[in-house]
């Protein structure tokens, strides 16, 4: 259902979410900070837009309590100026502790929108502002061949690389040199895996394009293959050329992304066990209780010993004997995709003890639980007078067998709508930003 709030029910949602009203339930706290916005089709014009720069206004002391991750004001209204679109990322946008200017905005939809000239120019200027931004969708808002030559300078700048994963912008009017110039810029993106640029024929409006455009394009087929089973799927832009080029930076970009994110895992397994001094058993009596969970009363705190290396008597050869270097090197060697910066983080995570889990028993934290999909959920027919044709009764639920838990040796991701394994390899990934290729080998 879509409520069409136009920009006077907008303003009033965005003037609540900033200071309330003359209700307000005690100890309520404004600013209303949220984790993702979704006003489509509710008939928003500059004035509602405005109101939505305001809240996010109100927003940037509070960045770090609850950050905006997504904004998706499409299809609407909004036609916009350069001062608006200026306001909208300067809002987005704010110093983190390293004096750098950063933000929390992940997928940004201004989809179907006719935004002005003025606005698009400003807007796609500034996106270099928001690093985090890995979804941007601007079909069907007016882009030509300037504008998409722009944008492919923010996707293909080497200087500050952007972050995007998926770039659409289909329904245009960039015409082909536009869209090729934005192809050229996704060989240059290592993140990118998703690229929609489909409709953008500029014959629509009367420009007429070159006879340098169809044989240029014909001359791609004869340079990239075909990618086979057109993987990646979604991704093209209707010359059969650069999508056939397009296809191929793509599908190159996610080999290299998996590739990485396996040498990572292996490394980390490795590293862990030949970079940690081995320990001798403290002498102390271990604690009653944990101090990573809130399970127990916590106890005072105790002396704990340091990392004592165990001496052997013997003569046999031992890595841990080696320089350094010379073991960083040999564990280099299971990574040879990584880069220099993403194996020392990968090293410096397998030695910090901070990151190890705790071996003390405690209660399990009911917040960190996988979520099971139920459309795989096994079942068993023990409850129900269903039976097949073979006499076996269908239809009650029955426990997974061992091997699919995630509490075991193996992950039951693909079938978990959150996987909390799968939530701590992401996290750890993003960590040592081993979750993307890098280049600067």
């Amino acid at each position: 259902m879509h409520f069409h709030l136009h920009d006077q029910g907008c303003r009033e949602v965005f003037q609540w979410l900033i200071s309330g009203d003359e209700v307000n339930l005690p100890g309520a706290r404004f600013p209303k900070s949220l984790d993702f916005i979704k006003l489509s089709d509710v008939h928003m014009g500059d004035t509602g837009f405005r109101a939505l720069v305001d809240w996010l206004e109100s927003l940037r002391p509070l960045h770090d309590e609850r950050p905006l991750t997504s904004i998706n004001v499409g299809p609407n209204d909004i036609v916009g100026t350069a001062d608006l679109a200026e306001d909208f990322v300067a809002a987005l946008s704010f110093s983190s502790t390293s004096s750098y200017s950063t933000s929390s905005l992940c997928h940004l939809v201004l989809t179907n929108n006719p935004l002005s000239p003025s606005f698009r120019t400003t807007l796609i200027s500034l996106l270099s502002s928001l690093p985090t931004l890995q979804t941007l969708n601007l079909s069907m808002t007016g882009l030509d061949k300037d504008n998409a030559f722009a944008l492919a300078n923010y996707v293909g700048n080497k200087i500050q690389p952007c972050k995007l994963k998926e770039l659409h912008a289909s329904g245009n009017l960039m015409g082909y040199r536009g869209v090729r110039a934005i192809v050229e810029a996704v060989n240059h993106c290592q993140t990118m895996e998703k690229v929609t640029l489909y409709a953008n024929n500029a014959a629509a409006i009367g420009i007429v394009e070159t006879s340098e455009s169809s044989d240029e394009d014909a001359a791609l087929l004869s340079v990239y293959g075909t990618v086979s089973r057109n993987y990646p799927p979604d991704s093209g832009c209707g010359w059969r050329g650069l999508e056939r080029k397009l296809k191929y930076c793509i599908s190159l970009n996610l080999c290299m992304k998996h590739t990485t994110i396996h040498e990572a895992l292996l490394l980390i397994r490795y590293s862990r066990m030949m970079l940690r001094k081995k320990v001798t058993p403290p002498s102390i009596r271990p604690k009653a209780s944990c101090d990573d969970c809130e399970c127990l009363a916590r106890q005072p705190d105790m002396n704990v010993d340091h990392d004592v290396p165990v001496t052997s008597s013997s003569d046999s050869f031992s890595f841990s004997n080696l320089p350094m270097e010379i073991q960083l090197h040999i564990l280099s060697l299971l990574a040879p995709l990584l880069s220099t910066a993403q194996r020392l983080r990968i090293f410096d995570y397998a030695v910090d003890r901070s990151t190890l889990p705790s071996l003390r028993l405690c209660l399990p934290d009911l917040s960190k639980v996988c979520i099971p999909d139920p459309g795989h959920l096994a079942f068993d027919s023990a409850s129900t007078g269903i039976r097949d044709r073979v006499g076996k009764r269908v239809g009650s639920l029955a426990k997974l067998r061992e091997s699919h838990s995630c509490s075991g040796t193996t992950c039951n991701a693909s079938r978990n709508i959150i996987c909390q394994r799968q939530t701590m390899r992401d996290e750890f990934l993003a960590r040592v930003k081993c979750d993307q290729y890098d280049p600067d080998l």
